[in-house]
């Protein structure tokens, strides 16, 4: 499964700012997926959402406090793929 991370800033004023070309495109993805659904609980700092195939993540703070966000997702991507693993 891929993770796809769509950078940006959260508040409305940043909507259609040039910096905000991340989140713009997890938008067109989840707009374009038949099967998208949010799974993210309200205390994560981040929208995330699940397709078939990905994962897209936007995280909903300002961009630079984002990479904390992005690396604790790819922690616990990897621990799953880990425990996975670890059942076969």
């Amino acid at each position: 499964m891929t993770l796809l991370v769509g950078l940006g800033n959260p508040d409305l004023q940043y909507k259609n700012n040039r910096h905000n070309v991340g989140f713009m495109v997890i938008d067109a993805i989840i707009d374009d997926q038949s099967s998208c659904e949010k799974i993210t609980k309200a205390n994560f700092k981040g929208e995330l959402f699940k397709t078939p195939s990905m994962l897209l993540l936007k995280p909903t703070t300002y961009m630079n406090l984002q990479e904390k966000v992005y690396v604790l997702w790819m922690i616990i991507l990897s621990l799953i793929k880990l425990l996975l693993f670890m059942m076969i």
